[in-house]
């Protein structure tokens, strides 16, 4: 079994590697002479039947090939297993009878002294006839024959394969059941009657559906090496070519080209964890396929597509639950190991989390700032501040947080957890001997086969709940940039402008009280830094920063249509972010002339920080000089709130929009009053042009709001008002 877990690409190529090995297998697949000698040595110790008693085998026993009597059997040194039941045929019984003086039969057990001295001079003539009586019989998969005493090519014959390298033959087999019990088929080893009584003979696993549901018997006959095989291969069954996925097709699988796939995913699946079923798997595809002739070169490569896509399935969730448990187990090792010391080190943990996070940053060399009480900020690096209260960091560019000890690992780099609880709590610790070594970051791997065949929880959540324009939506979702999964949460997809997937942002659409947030929210790993969610209209020559992709939707569904738009680049940072500016500044300056640089965050405290780095300064490009400016929707002055967001923004708008009212310049000169005053309260928080562009943004807000229509010709009074 894989000791390292596989990256999608990694499992996709093993997978097409073994289903090329085996179909190469097949067409080269042919019956060596020995082993067809071999087969009819074998079969001539067993009796011919007639023709209607093989009719009477078959019939009971699915399968049979070589039946004989239970003594019989046993003489060959094939006992009959206990419980098994016997097939019943009839055996001839000859007898001998005369003719009485009525005319009617009589056999020689009843023949008198002189009806025999009679017989002995000829005077009676006696008759020969047969009768029939039943019998049973039984077939070799019924006896305790094992694999070496029966011919290579005897069909369904059982099968012995290398284990050793499979590290818990158990573990991956109950994997497999739960996996198929969580698809909704239970997995059930049948007893020896149940088995008979359904007549399925030597047939080695049975995928059964009905009203009564779906389910996987497997024969009580199958010996230990052969119930992980027949069980994937069952399970394929169970998969593609239950009734539903049958109707779907524009035309339904045959027999043939069901047996094909679901013994090729087996012996893919089975190879992957290291046990190789070949010497069984590529004659029974041969039998059935007559080395893939019978099925055409276009129905291969569906079904050959169709058994990979299902190996995969299968092999990524048993792999995530066989290395949970190696995880547990190795952990259950530890905790036993350590129990010893565990008081000990335990007592050394609540030490180190309880140290004074401050000294501890400083003794790593970082320059820290006082900003009030409770608060430290890095010198060089602003975006982490230390919360003295709960003695915890937050390192809002690099996502990390976390404890003294958390520090020490996640931004020092000490990877050793014990090391990195020793440097807290003041031991002598080599911190460059210690540090983790820089690891190499995988490229970004969009999963296409985790998404969801609709989009209508997304669509849902986006219109209805986060109020983004319908028409935004749609347009997104067909280009490709809004997504869903299967989970039911938003993709947010970061394309580059070749139309290569960089990353990706997921937004859930269920609300949960266990989430600080609300929703779920995540970058999916290894998203390509620098990148984030983007859409361009034109040429790049407006470059406009958003903390995130709802935001942006937000900002869209509020301008479109107003010429604001054309030839800008609007792009999501996921957060506030100095690497997507840089990266996104650097691909629009080598495609045109830079106009507008909008930073578009948030009206918060997170937002005036990061705004404040970057509005003092403006950029040369040729003769001209293009401002960094913030482009930040302005608080309502009748919500009293600490931020505002432009999906707040959106949310505002729509909810005003909603609301029907007429009124004249009169009926609102005393709102305009309370408007004038709380324009006045934003003064000095931004530039003078900041200022400029928060009353007009609130002017138009009060406009919105109150739906005004003017009914009559102001006075000249009420203009200068």
């Amino acid at each position: 079994m894989r000791k390292q877990k596989m990256n999608w690409s990694e499992r996709q190529t093993e997978i097409k590697q073994f289903t090329k090995e085996a179909l190469e297998e097949v067409r080269k697949y042919v019956e060596k002479p020995e082993q067809t000698l071999e087969m009819a040595d074998f079969m001539a110790q067993f009796p011919n039947y007639s023709f209607k008693n093989v009719a009477l085998i078959k019939h009971q026993f699915k399968g049979a090939t070589a039946v004989a009597g239970y003594k019989e059997l046993a003489k060959k040194g094939f006992p009959v297993r206990k419980g098994e039941r016997g097939i019943r045929i009839l055996a001839p019984v000859p007898y001998q009878y005369i003719l009485d003086q009525k005319g009617k039969r009589k056999s020689k057990r009843y023949w008198s002294k002189e009806e025999k001295a009679k017989i002995d001079r000829g005077e009676i003539k006696v008759k020969d006839d047969v009768w029939y009586r039943n019998v049973y019989v039984f077939d070799i998969s019924q006896t305790n024959a094992k694999p070496e005493d029966l011919p290579d090519i005897f069909p369904n014959r059982p099968y012995s394969y290398d284990y050793t390298q499979v590290r818990n033959r158990q573990s991956l087999y109950d994997a497999l059941v739960e996996f198929s019990k969580t698809n909704g088929v239970p997995v059930k080893v049948v007893s020896l009657d149940e088995w008979n009584g359904q007549r399925f003979g030597t047939a080695k696993g049975v995928f059964s559906q009905s009203q009564k549901g779906k389910q996987i018997m497997l024969s009580p006959r199958l010996n230990d090496d052969e119930k992980i095989p027949v069980l994937i291969h069952e399970i394929t069954h169970s998969i593609l070519h239950n009734e539903q996925q049958q109707s779907k097709r524009d035309k339904p699988l045959n027999t043939i080209q069901k047996e094909f796939q679901a013994e090729l995913s087996s012996y893919v699946i089975a190879k992957h964890y290291g046990i190789d079923t070949k010497k069984q798997a590529i004659p029974y595809i041969d039998s059935w396929t007559n080395n893939l002739k019978e099925i055409s070169k276009e129905d291969q490569i569906r079904d050959i597509n169709e058994a990979q896509k299902v190996s995969r399935q299968i092999t990524n969730q048993i792999d995530a639950k066989l290395f949970a448990q190696q995880e547990q187990k190795q952990a259950n090792s530890q905790k036993k190991e350590t129990t010893a010391n565990y008081q000990k080190f335990k007592d050394q943990i609540e030490k180190a989390k309880n140290a004074d996070i401050v000294e501890v940053i400083e003794r790593a060399g970082f320059h820290l700032k006082k900003e009030s009480r409770n608060q430290y900020r890095g010198v060089e690096h602003d975006s982490l501040v230390i919360d003295v209260a709960k003695n915890r960091y937050y390192f809002n560019s690099q996502k990390l947080k976390g404890d003294p000890i958390s520090f020490a690992q996640k931004v020092i780099g000490i990877d050793d957890f014990k090391q990195a609880v020793n440097f807290v709590n003041g031991l002598d610790v080599d911190i460059k001997k210690v540090k983790t070594k820089p690891q190499v970051k995988k490229p970004f791997e969009y999963h296409q086969e985790y998404e969801a065949p609709t989009t209508k929880q997304a669509k849902d959540y986006l219109i209805n709940e986060r109020k983004i324009d319908k028409r935004v939506v749609d347009i997104f979702i067909e280009k490709g940039l809004i997504r869903q999964d299967k989970r039911k949460n938003v993709l947010f997809i970061w394309e580059d402008q070749k139309g290569q997937i960089k990353g990706c942002s997921e937004q859930g659409t269920i609300h949960t009280d266990k989430l600080k947030r609300g929703y779920w929210k995540k970058i999916q790993a290894n998203s390509t830094e620098g990148q984030g969610f983007n859409y361009l209209q034109g040429k790049p020559e407006n470059l406009k920063f958003f903390e995130s992709p709802i935001d942006m939707l937000s900002y869209i569904s509020i301008n479109q249509g107003q010429g604001k738009l054309n030839n800008t680049w609007l792009i999501s940072m996921d957060g506030l972010k100095d690497e997507v500016l840089n990266h996104y500044f650097k691909e629009a300056n080598q495609q045109c002339e830079i106009k507008s640089f909008n930073l578009c965050v948030d009206n918060d405290q997170g937002g005036d920080r990061f705004a404040k780095k970057y509005t003092p300064f403006e950029f040369q490009q040729g003769e001209k000089k293009v401002p960094i400016e913030r482009e930040s929707p302005a608080k309502p002055f009748e919500i009293k709130t600490d931020k505002w967001d432009w999906n707040n923004e959106r949310q505002y708008e729509v909810k005003q929009q909603q609301a029907s009212k007429y009124t004249s310049i009169e009926n609102v000169e005393k709102s305009l009053g309370k408007f004038v005053q709380s324009n006045h309260l934003e003064k000095n928080k931004f530039s003078e042009k900041e200022n400029q562009k928060t009353a007009e943004q609130n002017l138009k807000k009060f406009i919105v709001k109150n739906k005004l229509k003017v009914s009559n010709k102001p006075s000249e009074q009420q203009l200068n008002r």
